[in-house]
């Protein structure tokens, strides 16, 4: 687990800056073990008095957009930073950041910046969840890489059962894409609450619930079953061949 992403942390890896954080009070996001809320880190370069610049003098100064998950329970924290450990150790589509900040906080990168929305299906009727309302609001007419999508998807579900990951939730899956009625849809694994550090060969059937709420929340009426069909077709094939290949794997160990 990396270092404590906290004041002092960033004061000591940046001492030629003042840094200065900003932390919003209102909602972004809420789940069952707690609350999400905008969260901002300002850059400003020390002059050599050790003051900041100011922004007219039109010296460094930045800001980076982050959110803050404050959670209700500390052990689920605890578990939501081992996750995320082993997800990143294995090349596990998830976020890129997920630092411990306090005590019971984490700072993510914010999916929903740039026109781009992040969402979980399972949650999609809390007025909290800005991106799922306006996905409501403003139905997806076409997914275009539907099929890269799924056959990604796939291929991450059978890693994580080869490395004994299991997830035990279709929540654990976000979807992430423009804001647009054309997109291209991606996913990570973003809830880390119902994933854990055992076998499970049904990972993939968490996902198809996941992508099957996703389609029937977001898509437009008059494309979503066609989608869904899609999906079952897929997902028909899959186990098929899984099947296949697990029959050749017996009669292989027979012969030996």
């Amino acid at each position: 687990m990396k270092e404590s992403f906290n004041l002092d942390y960033l004061n000591q890896k940046y001492p030629n800056h003042n840094i200065n954080v900003e932390k919003s009070s209102k909602i972004k996001g809420s789940g069952g073990y707690g609350n999400i809320f905008p969260f901002s880190l300002f850059f400003n370069k020390k002059n050599k008095s050790g003051n900041s610049y100011c922004e007219s003098e039109n010296r460094v100064f930045k800001k980076r957009d982050f959110v803050i998950k404050v959670f209700n329970d500390i052990e689920i924290f605890n578990h939501s930073l081992k996750i995320f450990d082993f997800l990143k150790s294995n090349k596990i589509t998830t976020f890129k950041n997920y630092r411990k900040y306090e005590y019971n906080c984490v700072i993510m990168e914010d999916l929903s910046l740039d026109n781009n929305f992040c969402v979980s299906p399972n949650n999609a009727e809390s007025s909290l969840n800005k991106d799922a309302q306006y996905l409501k609001e403003n139905k997806i007419d076409e997914i275009l890489n539907f099929d890269e999508f799924l056959e990604n998807g796939f291929k991450v579900c059978e890693n994580l059962t080869s490395i004994n990951f299991g997830i035990y939730s279709s929540d654990a899956f976000l979807f992430l894409g423009k804001k647009s009625k054309c997109i291209n849809l991606k996913f990570i694994v973003g809830d880390f609450d119902n994933c854990h550090l055992r076998y499970s060969s049904s990972n993939y059937l968490q996902f198809c619930f996941s992508v099957e709420n996703f389609l029937l929340e977001f898509v437009d009426k008059k494309n979503c079953q066609s989608y869904i069909n899609y999906l079952n077709k897929f997902k028909d094939n899959f186990e098929n061949n899984k099947n296949q290949r697990e029959i050749i794997k017996k009669n292989v160990e027979v012969k030996n």
